[in-house]
């Protein structure tokens, strides 16, 4: 599959320095999960703040090598944050033939931003998706603006990520494999269902409710959860949702089969209890794969299964095997970190 990816990165006062390298290490790491090349996938970056520059082009490099030095060389720059004008600019800009843009190529844009945008983001979103371009949010820092962050996503598959402290590099692993799993091969042209959305699809949010997180942090994960809901088309033939929240034990909340109905499921997922208690995360998930993936609790057989678990990384138990056998059931695991305090090697041992 030929993919032209197109980076366009929050340099502004919104974004700290600390932020920033964080977003320039995630680069770095990310393009050397791709087979770089004309045939294959071209990656081009764009900063901003003030205004948006082009660092480097789609077709300006052929090997992940010469990408990372070209990344290395990136400086923060401060300013105002206008992303609204960045994605009007990428548009333009970037995915132009005379840029390196391939007719026949999936176009895909990931945008890292910080706070607010000071320019209008709504109508330059709008427009980018009427050019045809997959859009991917990620939210940096603080002071994120949630609805902004949602104009630019278009669809809950497209990776909104609730705070900086989820740590982006450790986000690596869950990007490349959404993008190379093909599942953005059925995405119509212009902006319409996401992948996950228009097939069968058993999905089960995993919630750490532990008190390494906090009552704060588990209201925001319910939060995400609801606005996912929204965006998918629930029933027998469509996509189930099932919800798990954990501490030092599990709990089946939701099971896949419970709501066909939207409403219904985000009044059930606002019902949730904050628990409280340690953290015993490798036990959740193998309660996941055992438990809230089984045929009695809703599960289909041959539908694509898929588990998103929301922790903060924490875990008193050991999470490596439990999430191998994860993956050995054929359930598709990500991983996105909450809270400020973050078990990096553990939340890449449960991404995969």
């Amino acid at each position: 599959v030929k993919l032209d990816l197109v980076f366009i990165l929050d340099s502004s006062d919104s974004v700290s320095v600390q932020d920033f390298e964080m977003m320039r290490q995630f680069l770095k790491k990310t393009v050397g999960d791709f087979n770089i090349g004309y045939d294959a996938t071209q990656i081009g970056l764009v900063q901003y703040s003030d205004e948006a520059e082009t660092i480097f082009a789609l077709d300006s490099f052929s090997s992940p090598t010469s990408l990372r030095d070209a990344i290395e060389t990136i400086q923060y720059t401060g300013g105002a944050t206008n992303t609204g004008n960045a994605l009007d600019y990428m548009v333009q800009y970037m995915f132009a033939s005379r840029n390196g843009a391939r007719q026949d190529s999936t176009k895909i844009a990931i945008v890292l931003t910080g706070g607010a945008s000071s320019d209008d983001i709504k109508a330059a979103a709008q427009r980018m998706r009427k050019s045809s371009v997959i859009t991917y949010a990620i939210g940096i820092g603080s002071e994120l603006d949630y609805d902004q962050l949602d104009y630019i996503a278009g669809a809950p598959t497209s990776l909104t990520i609730l705070q900086a402290s989820t740590g982006l590099v450790q986000l690596r692993n869950t990007l490349s494999r959404k993008l190379c799993q093909g599942l953005y091969s059925n995405l119509p042209s212009t902006a319409g269902p996401s992948p996950l959305c228009s097939v069968q699809v058993d999905l089960v949010f995993v919630l750490d409710g532990t008190g390494s997180v906090g009552a704060t942090n588990f209201e925001k994960m319910k939060t995400f959860v609801q606005k996912m809901i929204s965006d998918f088309d629930l029933g027998p033939e469509a996509t189930r949702i099932g919800v798990v929240v954990y501490s030092n034990r599990a709990s089946l909340e939701i099971s896949l089969d419970a709501y066909d109905d939207q409403e219904a499921l985000q009044d059930a997922v606002a019902d949730i209890a904050y628990p409280g208690g340690y953290t015993l995360t490798g036990a959740a998930i193998d309660y996941t794969t055992t438990f809230a993936f089984s045929t009695r609790n809703g599960a289909r057989d041959g539908v694509r299964k898929v588990a998103v678990i929301l922790t903060d990384g924490v875990s008193y138990d050991d999470p490596a095997e439990p999430a191998q056998s994860m993956r050995k059931a054929a359930i598709i695991t990500y991983a996105v970190g909450i809270g400020s305090n973050l078990d990096r090697d553990q939340l890449d041992v449960i991404a995969g």
